[in-house]
């Protein structure tokens, strides 16, 4: 999709109704997936110069690829699935370093982060949330993999009903030993 065709379609009105963005959705996600797809394919037939530079392809294009490394069949030969096991690794290695990259500088913005609008009754008051918090938040999501879904937003509760100079403090504590707080597993 051109660029003037997106942004007609971002415009349209009518994409209000769920039905609209959904198929907006659909076809963005197919159209920029189809390129992963066709090299995957080409790939699959073999080991001839263009399976190889199809191989090559997929290495460097990254996310655009990711869709249809996951979905390659794992009915292939152990040369290719070991290739395909170290690409998508590699991925995500480098896709996570980039986001991490592009958080860590929001660890010193202290702008509040303007509430979202509530729309039912609350039975506790949300915390004024600033930009350092949303990127320790997040951080701390994207490198605690292994912390279950309770525990991580136990974590992030008491995390955020700390004051402003203690949530600066355990900020400040993450950024320079590279671990968080659990404080689930504190006595």
């Amino acid at each position: 999709m051109k660029l003037a065709e997106l942004k007609a379609a971002l415009e349209d009105p009518a994409l209000q109704q769920p039905a609209k963005m959904k198929k907006l959705v659909d076809r963005t996600l197919a159209e920029g997936r189809e390129t992963g797809q066709g090299a995957i394919a080409l790939w699959h037939q073999g080991y001839d110069t263009t399976a190889a530079n199809a191989q090559k392809v997929m290495g460097q294009i990254e996310e655009l690829a990711l869709d249809a490394l996951l979905n390659a069949p794992d009915s292939i030969d152990v040369t290719k699935l070991v290739w395909l096991m170290r690409t998508l690794t590699d991925i995500e290695v480098e896709m996570r370093k980039r986001v991490i990259l592009k958080l860590m500088p929001l660890l010193d913005r202290k702008l509040p982060v303007p509430p979202l609008p509530v729309f039912e009754e609350i039975e506790e008051p949300i915390p004024e949330v600033r930009v350092c918090d949303e990127a320790y938040m997040l951080l701390r999501r994207l490198v605690e993999t292994s912390e279950p879904a309770e525990s991580y937003f136990l974590n992030i509760r008491t995390f955020g009903n700390l004051d402003e100079p203690e949530r600066d403090a355990e900020i400040e504590k993450a950024r320079k030993e590279n671990r968080f707080t659990k404080w689930d597993q504190l006595d």
